[in-house]
This record gives C-alpha cells, structure tokens and sequence, in this order.
C-alpha cells in the first residue's frame, strides 16, 4: 500500500502520514472485531483482507489532495490550514458519500442468516468507520500540525544561519563600541578616585 501511496505522491511526509493512519485503521479494525467477538478463523481472515482494502482510499485520497494543493494560481504558496480546507473541499462530501453508501449496500447482508454474512458486515462496517474518521479527522489534523512544526523549524533554522547574523561589524559599529568602552572606563575610574579621596 505504501509503495503505491508513493507512486503517485511523491512527497515521503505524506506518503508517512497516509501509511500511519492505514496501519491505524487495519490494527483498530482487528481490535474491535475481536470485542465483537469474532474468532481468528479462516472466514474472518478472508473477509478482513477484502475488507481491509477500503482503508487505502480514505486517507489516500485527502493526503493526495493535501499534496496537490500547495500553491494558488499566482503562484503564492498556501498555508496548512488553507491546503487542508482545499483538500476537504474536494474531497470530503465524495469521502462521506462513498462510505455512507458503502455501509448501507452492505447492511443488506444482514438479512443472510450465515456466520461469513456476519463477520463481514462488521469488518466492512468497521473499516468504513475507521477509515471516515481518519480521513476528515485524523489526517487533516496531522497534516497541519506536522506542518506547522516543518515550517516552524524552517524559519527557525533559516533565522540562525542567515548571512545577516554572522555579517562582521562595520566600522561606524566597531567606533561606537570602542566610544562607550571608552566612557565605561572613565566613569570606573573617577568613582575610583572619589572614593579613595573622599568628597572634598
């Protein structure tokens, strides 16, 4: 799944983020099919592998979206924020349709009184669910934070090396320093001098 993520998205960070929320959904729908109390057994392995292949599309499609809409059309470039609103635009209602659609054609398998009609019903269900959370959710909350923290550490590595901080002072720079050591220096010692002295 990965290796096709990366095929059309070139961008490891999102090829990463859409990996970490498919393993997060194949490892919930494996939980809770087991608090659902469906057995390991062949026909619950067989209808887990059909179904776990719904997962791909809903955090595929919002990090693809998410890594195509990078820039308007001047050429400016988007914030996180506005990308991942561009991405949910597109994407988001189309995302809410198919698995709504999806729940409800098979739901219908309920009325089949068969332990393999049961057991992928929940999978199905569950890996819908799974997958529609993550997608609106999950993933466009990760993407704009790890964002954020990408472009917060740019300008921050950007600020540290820029020419303008290592740049050797001017000449007017190295006068005015040597003035004010200068006027330290004669006030040190003419306090020195009072107090060995004393007031007149």
């Amino acid at each position: 799944m990965s290796i096709v993520c990366s095929v059309f998205m070139s961008n490891i960070f999102t090829v990463a983020i859409a990996t970490i929320c498919i393993v997060s959904i194949c490892l919930g729908a494996f939980g809770l099919l087991v608090l659902w109390g469906i057995d390991l057994d062949p026909i619950s392995m067989a209808t887990t592998i059909m179904s776990i292949g719904f997962s791909v599309d809903f955090p595929a499609h919002v990090t693809y979206h998410y890594y195509r809409c990078s820039k308007f059309d001047d050429g400016r470039m988007l914030s996180p924020e506005q990308r991942v609103h561009a991405s949910l635009l597109a994407i988001g209602f189309p995302l809410l349709q198919c698995g709504m659609s999806t729940i409800l054609f098979v739901l219908c398998l309920l009325f089949v009184d068969t332990y393999m009609s049961e057991v992928f019903v929940k999978s199905m269900f569950l890996v819908v669910s799974l997958g529609l959370i993550h997608g609106l959710f999950v993933v466009p909350s990760m993407l704009c934070a790890l964002s954020n923290i990408n472009l917060f550490f740019e300008a921050l590595k950007k600020q540290i090396f820029s020419p303008s901080n290592h740049r050797p002072f001017s000449a007017n720079a190295k006068r005015k320093n040597s003035i004010n050591s200068y006027k330290l220096q004669r006030k040190s010692s003419s306090k020195l001098v009072i107090s060995v002295v004393g007031p007149g």
